[in-house]
């Protein structure tokens, strides 16, 4: 995970976890509740471009590959700041949705155990 950063000293109480899922990349970052610093933050990249069926009209990705670089961000965070989170934000892809085939779900990998 790329562009880890820790704030030195005492750890505060309560966390908030954000998180921005990108198709290009993922980040994650846990932000002091108390004084809105960001004591953790990391990020990949997804890789999860496909080729579309309307060639350069279009634009695919692959959603297992997206939520694939989000449990690993996640599970790269200390654990003991984890079990500190109060709260989570989400923002998503920024011009667009991302659409899924019903049975076709991620399947969760072993990342941080």
């Amino acid at each position: 995970m790329s562009g880890t950063q820790s704030s030195p000293g005492k750890q505060p109480q309560h966390l908030v976890l954000g998180i921005d899922i990108g198709t290009t990349t993922v980040k994650v970052c846990l932000v002091s509740a108390h004084n809105r610093q960001v004591v953790q933050s990391g990020s990949r990249e997804t890789k999860s471009s496909l080729a579309s069926e309307l060639g350069p009209l279009g634009s695919e990705q692959d959603v297992h590959k997206i939520c694939t670089a989000l449990q690993f961000c996640v599970s790269r965070l200390p654990k003991e700041m984890l079990v500190r989170v109060t709260h989570v934000a989400v923002s998503g892809q920024m011009h667009g949705c991302v659409l899924w085939k019903t049975g076709n779900g991620w399947k969760r990998n072993n990342f941080g155990r």
